[in-house]
């Protein structure tokens, strides 16, 4: 198979898993954090902190998701593969914070990691579909 599959999934989760991050965090997830963290919060994000973050845990959910998916022929490949890379990922930052940030709360945790599965297993499910298609049009 070329590369222009694996690069259209790419992009598209990429642009999915941004418009949505970018809408959580600006409608719910920044009112939970200022609640919580208050003056702990920088007064404007690291941009190359947050590029960087995207850039690499979207190329994990086409590797871990996507590509396992487009093997098995299965759209719930790629929605099972990804809420556990979610589920994974979004534990590792919401549990740390909870083990060692005084004002993190477990509701706040709980919130933030099933939007992390919720949110992978979308994204993933769409790269399929675009993955997918990209591949059949080739073969046509």
């Amino acid at each position: 198979m070329s590369q222009k599959p694996w690069i259209a999934a790419y992009v598209v989760c990429l642009l999915a898993f941004l418009v949505a991050d970018a809408t959580w965090i600006s409608l719910v997830a920044i009112h939970q954090f200022q609640e919580r963290l208050g003056d702990m919060l920088r007064p404007t994000p690291r941009i190359d902190a947050a590029v960087a973050f995207y850039l690499i845990y979207v190329a994990g959910l086409v590797i871990l998701a996507v590509r396992p998916a487009i093997i098995a022929g299965s759209w719930l490949t790629a929605a099972t593969h990804g809420a556990l890379l979610g589920l994974c990922s979004y534990a590792t930052f919401d549990l740390t914070n909870l083990a060692i940030i005084d004002r993190w709360s477990t509701g706040l945790a709980m919130t933030d990691m099933a939007w992390g599965t919720l949110l992978s297993a979308a994204v993933a499910t769409i790269g399929y579909i675009v993955a997918r298609r990209k591949r059949t049009n080739e073969r046509d």
